[in-house]
């Protein structure tokens, strides 16, 4: 098999007010094409819903580790839905970098 591909979106792409509904398609098209020859990773980030929890969370004097932890379940939920998109896909989402590269 190929080298992996390593697919980045950010989070603003999956939930955002402006998205097409066919990029979704599109995605789970290209995703399932390009994983029948190579190894396909997808990273998502928490976009606005991460951003708007981390400043909601600053002004209640919040840590910045759970200021983390609420950008990474941002994150977490925009994987989750990566995964229930695309058929076949890996629906563990790992917790940690080790977890991942373990997959």
């Amino acid at each position: 098999m190929k080298k992996p591909v390593v697919i980045s979106l950010g989070g603003s792409v999956v939930l955002s007010a402006d998205i097409e509904e066919s990029f979704f398609g599109a995605l789970r098209s290209l995703v399932q094409n390009v994983a029948q020859t190579r190894k396909v990773y997808l990273v998502v980030g928490g976009g606005t819903t991460a951003r708007f929890y981390i400043s909601l969370g600053r002004t209640q004097d919040f840590s910045e580790s759970d200021l983390d932890e609420l950008g990474i379940g941002a994150s977490r939920t925009n994987a989750l839905f990566l995964t229930k998109l695309i058929p076949g896909c890996n629906d563990t989402i790992p917790k940690t970098t080790a977890e991942a590269v373990a997959n």
